[in-house]
């Protein structure tokens, strides 16, 4: 078994890296401050709250939720010029209040987890 978590760490890692090489080649260079870290990891991990982390398809329709009214947000920002802020901050305020939203009102996300049911243990040792 621990052969196994060997060769997937592996394969893993030159994934990772694969696309990592990919990416420094598409945007000519690899800069510390292009990857922040709101957009590489709070955002994603929102978006998976959103949908709820309990399914894929939920990953999938809070992502299309997620990026939909994102989209919105930073089409109409400048449209609300009676705001007593700067509309730039517009995007992060409203994310945030989403965010806060779903943890209260629906914790589980956009769809439930499916319910798994409990098998039979097997005599296979991990």
């Amino acid at each position: 078994m621990t052969k196994i978590r060997l060769n997937v760490l592996i394969a893993g890692g030159t994934i990772c890296s694969l696309a990592g090489a990919m990416y420094a080649f598409y945007t000519s260079g690899v800069a510390p401050s292009a990857l922040g870290r709101f957009d590489w990891t709070f955002l994603p991990w929102v978006m998976v709250v959103f949908g709820g982390s309990g399914n894929n398809l939920g990953v999938l329709l809070g992502t299309f939720a997620f990026i939909t009214l994102q989209k919105l947000i930073v089409s109409y920002k400048y449209a609300l010029s009676f705001l007593p802020f700067d509309p730039v901050w517009l995007q992060y305020l409203l994310m945030g209040l989403v965010l806060l939203l779903i943890l209260n009102f629906r914790p589980y996300g956009l769809i439930r987890e499916k319910a798994s049911y409990a098998t039979k243990p097997n005599n296979m040792s991990m």
